[in-house]
């Protein structure tokens, strides 16, 4: 597989114009003088960043997907799915653990128990956020796509003979 480093590139950009988002939405919240305030100034939108990382993140698990089929002639779904959970979980989980120990929110049951179990998107839908780390809820929409996609990859490739996918067992 080849190692696209421009796609890196992206990923730093759209990384520092978050962290500046939510830098300038704090210092709104908190009566500080802001970029948003000014109507003068145009900088860049946090939400079209996170849009950015979906599409990349979408490009290389298909990317990812198309690589392994030519080169073994099918998909391990085990192995997917568990590249995916040790790159992802333990930096998710020991976010929820520290920002739950040390400010030790009182949040309520649901609120815990979607954020664990990988649906904190379904937490802020429904105002149940982890305020403490409120971002973790585009971790959520990734995994979530991560469990789905490469199952709908499959079942396309099943039934478009053109495409040819197999599952590897």
């Amino acid at each position: 597989m080849k190692y696209l480093k421009g796609l890196d590139t992206l990923r730093a950009l759209a990384a520092t114009i978050v962290v500046i988002d939510h830098v300038e939405i704090i210092k709104k919240d908190n009566g500080i003088h802001n970029f948003i305030d000014n109507p003068t100034l145009i900088y860049p939108d946090g939400h079209l960043s996170v849009i950015l990382f979906f599409v990349i993140s979408g490009f290389l698990i298909t990317y990812l997907l198309l690589a392994e089929q030519e080169k073994s002639g099918g998909i391990n779904l085990k192995n997917f799915y568990m590249r995916r959970i040790l790159r992802i979980w333990p930096l998710y989980y020991l976010v929820l653990f520290l920002s739950y120990i040390i400010f030790n929110p009182d949040y309520s049951l649901m609120r815990i128990l979607l954020s664990m179990f990988i649906f904190p998107n379904v937490a802020y839908a429904l105002k149940e956020t982890w305020d403490i780390s409120p971002q973790i809820w585009s971790i959520g929409v990734e995994e979530q796509f991560y469990i789905i996609w490469p199952l709908l990859f499959i079942f396309i490739s099943m039934t478009s003979p053109k495409i040819g996918l197999q599952v590897i067992n």
